[in-house]
């Protein structure tokens, strides 16, 4: 049997949060990192910058982890885009859903490009010891991360939306 989605906004759906959860701890070791490459600078400390390396590694398997946990959602919803297509169910709805699905896959491969960056950061804390500016890094990337987890949190609340809105229709639509 096919699981339906209850009508829950997608800030209830348990994967939704999941997500936030992650972003979240991606923002704080991205956070740490950048704090103990500043204090390695500041003391000269090469224990710390080892540690800094460490903290931005995690920061980069949790990037990993988000990018398959969004993967797995868009997965999910065109498994349930192709259930309905194939029911014949040809709805305003089940186009939307489409829509919606390919600016979930556009998202992403936008979250993949950012965990290959993130997986760069522990390279480019050893030049920081050399020339700061280098450091600059980490704020590109809270940057860079907190706006893209505003934009998840958008299209995948769209997504969930649509695909409710989708299965609802199909149950009032008889086959064409």
């Amino acid at each position: 049997m096919h699981r339906v989605l209850v009508a829950q906004s997608a800030h209830r759906y348990p994967p939704a949060k999941g997500l936030q959860g992650g972003l979240m701890m991606i923002l704080l070791t991205l956070s740490l990192a950048a704090c103990l490459t500043v204090l390695a600078y500041r003391m000269s400390s090469f224990a710390l910058l080892e540690l800094a390396q460490g903290v931005s590694a995690i920061g980069a398997v949790l990037h990993a982890i988000v990018v398959l946990m969004l993967v797995r959602l868009t997965v999910r919803a065109g498994a349930v885009w192709t259930r309905l297509q194939k029911e014949g169910k040809r709805t305003a709805e089940l186009r939307r859903l489409s829509c919606m699905i390919l600016g979930a896959i556009g998202t992403t491969l936008l979250m993949a490009l950012l965990a290959i960056g993130a997986a760069c950061v522990p390279l480019a804390i050893m030049p920081v010891m050399q020339v700061p500016e280098c450091g600059l890094i980490f704020i590109f990337m809270i940057l860079a991360i907190s706006l893209h987890g505003a934009n998840i949190n958008r299209t995948f609340g769209r997504v969930f939306d649509s695909l409710v809105a989708a299965q609802r229709a199909s149950k009032h639509t008889t086959a064409a």
